[in-house]
């Protein structure tokens, strides 16, 4: 149900699909767009929110072992900006990620999209290898995402407490969102 809903509101949203299929060029099998390009739509639509499509960046993540070269990101980011040139686009490879967190090295995306701070920004969706198709990668769920629920990563403990309640804080979704259901730690 969940997953129908969500794939729901995203094929509803011609933006979204524009920027999804943008991602098709690359032909990377582990290639997502995630974070608040989701999260956002998603608490826009379950607010009655015409959507906001001014996003700080649209998070693209992908997985590649063998190019680990950060100017690989902004070789992608460049050339998704010839298509959509007003958006900001963030790429990052996972596969080197684990550096700036201090983890073991992550085996794909799913194991970094699943350490990012608060469990409704853990969702990303592709289009690739079957553009009929919307695929969903959510290593927490998506009950929080859509029951409109912000609670920190579960693999989290006391001591990223303060990271994750500034962040929460600092976004303002309790103001832009007033539905949300926030814990904070």
């Amino acid at each position: 149900m969940l997953v129908e809903k969500l794939t729901e509101i995203i094929r509803a949203d011609v933006w979204m699909m524009e920027r999804l299929e943008a991602l098709l060029e690359f032909r990377i099998e582990d290639a997502w767009i995630g974070a608040g390009f989701i999260r956002n739509r998603v608490w826009d639509v379950l607010h009655g929110f015409y959507p906001d499509k001014q996003l700080n960046d649209i998070d693209v993540i992908y997985f590649d072992s063998i190019e680990l070269t950060p100017e690989r990101d902004l070789e992608m980011e460049a050339l998704l900006r010839t298509k959509y040139p007003k958006d900001n686009w963030s790429v990052k490879n996972q596969a080197r990620m684990h550096l700036k967190h201090a983890h073991e090295p992550y085996k794909n995306c799913e194991e970094g999209l699943s350490h990012w701070v608060e469990t409704p920004t853990c969702v990303a969706v592709k289009l690739w290898p079957n553009p009929a198709n919307i695929h969903i990668l959510a290593p927490h769920g998506l009950e929080d995402l859509m029951n409109l629920k912000v609670r920190p990563n579960p693999t989290y403990g006391p001591e990223k407490a303060e990271l994750y309640n500034q962040r929460v804080i600092e976004k303002k979704w309790a103001t832009k969102w007033p539905k949300l259901d926030i814990l904070f730690m």
